[in-house]
Order: C-alpha cells, then structure tokens, then sequence
C-alpha cells in the first residue's frame, strides 16, 4: 500500500480534493481529517485490538455516521441534501481484527489495516486498492508519520484570497467563536512556512493549485494520478463522500457545487491595510511568480520594512473583537502573536528553496 497525504495551504481545497477521491477504486481513506499522531499517541503502547478499535471509534464516531458531522456537512449528502452515511462499528471492527490474524500489531499495520477495514466495512473491493490517502489537512501533524514512505499533494491558493477567505469564514461561523489570535497566527504563518516545511521533509511534493483544479480539472487530476502511480478514472470529476454528493463545508455558508469551471477568488480587500498587501507580495514573491498568482499592488518600490512593525488589519480586528469581549487571555496572546509574526516575517524567505511547478 502507498500512503498518500494531503496537506492544505490555506482555505484552498483540501477537502474539496479529497472528496474527488472518494470512489477511486484503487483509493482507500475516511471521509474527513484523520490525525493519526494524535490517535496513536493513545493507542501506542497496547497490544490489545480491542482497546485500539473502541479508541478509534470514540475519537471518530462521526466517520460512522456523518449526521454527527456539522462542520463539513457530511449531514447535507446528496442532491437534494437530504442524505448521511453510516458505518456498521461491529462489521467494521470484526474486519479490523480479522486483517491481523498471523500479522504483528506494528504502526504500520494499525495504519493500514484501519483504513482497510473502513473501505471493506463500506463494501469496497478490498483487492483494488493499492493507496491510502490521508487527509492530514496541515503540515504540523505530518511529523508523527515521519517514519513512514509517503508522497505529499499540497493544495494550494493565490496567498490573499486564502487568508481572506480563511479569516472570514471562521468569522462568520458561529458567531465567531472559534476564531482567535492563535488562529489569525496560524493562517498567516501557513502561507509562509507549509510549502517549505514539505519540501525539507525530503519526501516527494506535488502541488495543485486551487484555481487550475477547478477551472482545468481533467487535465490536473491526469497529471497528478498519473505522477502518483494511480490509474485515472472519470469520477475523479466528481465531488463526493460516500458516493454522495457533497456541497462544501459550514464555513463556506452557501452551498458549492464541486468543479466550478468558472471559479474566481473573491478576496474581501476590507481585511487588509494597503500596506499588509504590500507587506505579503514581498515576502511571498517567489509564490506568487512560481504559481503565476496576480500581483494586487505592482508598486516596484522597495518595501519600508518598519511597515512589519505595525499591525495588520486582521489582527487589529481580532484585537478589538476580544477587547470588546474583555477576553484578557486573548488580548495578552494578540500581542504575543503580534510579535510571533513579526519575527516570522523578519526571518522568512524562499529565496533558497527551488519551488515546484504546480500540475
């Protein structure tokens, strides 16, 4: 089996491509982020199959049935939006333990095998499938796998239309409350140090643009099947989970209808001073030229570096938000993220790492 992992840039489709592989017959995965380090940090030192399956099953209750799944809508299937799935925890934990007969209870083995059980619990035709893909969604919980052979697809998006778009829905999603200055910090440093995170793992990268998968996406899922060894199948086209029709998460508020041919970035400029977008063109250049992204301000002035000294409009509107709540835990850690990003930007550039061309 061949892991493939998935790892976002932003808001900029990662789940919206895992969903295309939903029904590749040579493709098994769960429908949704799966944190192995996180799971297996719990499970690591048993040996009893029964303990390691109760465990997976409580922390990811919601992959057996997706009415529990809000966030992503996986309550909303179909297309009429009225469908969910569900998965059968005794067949699924019979097949779990079946796989380790004569076979030893390695990480390897838990990893594999849980997956596999998933897709044959589903019905699946086990004998087809030849990759795992993990949707691990951010390049920080890649290091509980670092022993492990796999290839990275990265997903990336035009930086400002991703901080954009990611401030803004997790403004706008329940009120609020799940935004905070770690979390501005956060979508910030991720345009920054993701990409090169990967590409100093030594482990083969390949990176999809967001705009090129929606606007030419039989020619960029060809490419990157075909990159990764797997067989190209038409309903890669198509966006689902569980064979279902999937219309994008919470956070987007409308519903999206999958490959959007005619897809544009709508970046909401009100997040931004005049000098936050001068500020995130110079220390992300070699992003946007690699991956050809239009440049918003085509000043060629040199930027007055002091500028990274003030606040940027997004963490000046996170700090009143908690000001106006009299959070002052959040009020202190706004000034620390402040500073954090301060020094990510004074210490950051690309400028020694060849980038790939995206597929």
């Amino acid at each position: 089996m061949k892991f493939i992992l998935l790892v976002g840039g932003g808001r900029s489709g990662i789940d919206l491509l895992q969903s295309l592989f939903d029904q590749h017959s040579q493709v098994s995965q769960f429908p949704g982020i799966f944190r192995w380090g996180e799971f297996y940090q719990t499970i690591k030192y048993s040996k009893n199959l029964d303990v390691i399956v109760n465990v997976f099953l409580k922390q990811y209750e919601m992959f057996f049935d997706s009415r529990l799944n809000l966030r992503e809508r996986h309550n909303q299937l179909g297309e009429n939006k009225d469908k969910y799935y569900t998965i059968d925890t005794k067949e699924f934990t019979k097949n779990f333990k079946e796989f380790f007969q004569n076979k030893e209870i390695s990480e390897r083995n838990i990893l594999t095998f849980i997956h596999l059980a998933y897709s044959k619990t589903n019905n699946d035709d086990i004998s087809r499938k030849k990759f795992i893909v993990i949707n691990i969604h951010a390049v920080d919980f890649i290091k509980e796998l670092i022993d492990f052979d796999y290839e990275i697809i990265y997903t990336i998006r035009h930086p400002i239309a991703s901080i954009s778009s990611g401030i803004k829905h997790w403004l706008n999603y329940n009120s609020g409350k799940n935004i905070s200055p770690w979390s501005v910090y956060f979508h910030i440093e991720r345009q920054f140090n993701a990409l090169k995170k990967l590409l100093l793992s030594n482990k083969a990268v390949h990176v999809v643009k967001l705009e090129d998968l929606h606007k030419n996406s039989k020619k960029v899922l060809t490419n990157l099947t075909s990159r990764i060894g797997m067989n190209y199948e038409e309903n890669l086209l198509k966006s689902t989970y569980h064979g279902q029709k999937w219309w994008g998460d919470a956070l987007s508020v409308k519903y999206l209808n999958g490959l959007n041919p005619k897809f544009e970035n709508k970046t909401d400029i009100n997040f931004f001073f005049k000098k936050d977008i001068t500020i995130f063109q110079y220390f992300l250049k070699d992003i946007f030229t690699t991956y050809n992204y239009e440049f918003f301000n085509k000043e060629k002035k040199k930027l007055n570096k002091l500028k990274i000294f003030l606040p940027l409009k997004v963490e000046w509107i996170i700090f009143k938000k908690e000001l106006k709540s009299l959070n002052i835990k959040n009020i202190l850690l706004s000034i620390y993220y402040s500073f954090k990003r301060i020094n990510l930007m004074k210490d950051n550039n690309f400028k020694k790492i060849d980038l790939p061309r995206s597929l």
